[in-house]
């Protein structure tokens, strides 16, 4: 089941992941037909709307020695 209308759902991805999957194995569409489920055992589907990627860079670091100027 997906959320729908305005509810949303935020995760927070560790800095040491490399990349990140969304999936699932069921799709229920809901239309004015009526509800179509698609299974699919061992192949993922997913529907995604309105994403929102929001990145925010870990802090810079600090050297230990400051740079010489000449």
């Amino acid at each position: 089941m997906a959320p729908t209308g305005v509810e949303s759902i935020a995760v927070s991805i560790p800095a040491e992941e490399e990349s990140v999957s969304i999936l699932g194995e069921k799709l229920s569409v809901v239309g004015p037909d009526g509800t179509d489920i698609f299974v699919a055992p061992g192949r993922p589907v997913a529907v995604v709307s309105n994403v929102m990627l929001e990145y925010q860079p870990p802090p810079a670091r600090r050297t230990t020695t400051p740079a010489r100027r000449r």
